[in-house]
């Protein structure tokens, strides 16, 4: 677009100090009991049938390859494809498999005290701890995003910027919260879709992880990726329509 560097910084600062406020406000919107612990039905369930894996350094070792490769294989299949900004999508799409593959794998290795395969070996044990572990690295995500927004360009170079996008996130919240209603989308749906539609995939995923709706995690990224991919496309459309104007 051919911004300076000064609209720039304040166009970065004004995102993330209003993504941050608006995080702030959809995590204090309550939810009523029975619908937050429905997205913990199905883990609670699952963990019913046995005892819960063990966090060891292999699972986490185990963990950090999976993501890693999953990263790597997601971004060079969206710029194989010249669709870099659905790369957060294709990562989610392989994930899984990453996962699966990694799990049949072991599967077949013998155990350091058995002389025989272990077939039983499942994605739940071998990488035991990989949530918690994905939880603390979001946080060093969110103090990133902090850490490099220049405030005081917001405030002296551009206030318009926060004040434009403080109307949008608002008439966005409440056509979503209108419409989600009419339709009858739960409330917890509802603000994990408005997250990943304004903030994208990654605060929606720590916000449904927060909140303990596990669920909501792979809808939350796909979402968000899709909203990455589409509002860029339009929003550098509009720009170039704008300076024609």
């Amino acid at each position: 677009l051919g911004l300076s560097q000064v609209d720039s910084s304040a166009a970065l600062a004004s995102d993330s100090f209003g993504m941050m406020l608006y995080l702030m406000v959809l995590m204090a919107i309550p939810v009523k009991a029975a619908a937050a612990a429905e997205g913990a039905r199905g883990l609670a369930s699952s963990s019913v049938k046995g005892a819960k894996p063990e966090v060891t350094s292999k699972s986490l070792l185990f963990s950090l390859t999976a993501a890693s490769l999953s990263c790597f294989l997601g971004d060079s299949i969206a710029n194989w494809l010249c669709m870099p900004a659905w790369s957060l999508a294709f990562i989610s799409l392989v994930a899984p498999l990453v996962g699966l593959g990694t799990a049949s794998v072991l599967s077949l290795l013998p155990k350091q005290s058995e002389a025989k395969p272990n077939p039983t070996v499942t994605q739940d044990e071998v990488f035991a701890g990989s949530f918690r572990l994905g939880s603390v690295l979001m946080l060093f995500f969110f103090a990133t995003i902090g850490a490099k927004a220049n405030f005081a360009d917001m405030l002296h170079a551009s206030p318009g910027i926060f004040c434009l996008l403080a109307v949008i996130i608002a008439i966005h919240l409440g056509l979503s919260m209108l419409l989600g209603r009419l339709l009858r989308v739960p409330l917890r749906v509802i603000l994990i879709a408005s997250n990943a539609n304004v903030g994208g995939p990654a605060t929606a995923c720590a916000m449904a992880a927060t909140k303990g709706w596990h669920d909501l995690l792979q809808p939350a990224l796909l979402v968000g990726s899709f909203g990455y991919a589409v509002g860029s496309v339009i929003g550098l459309a509009v720009s170039q329509v704008l300076k024609l104007m």
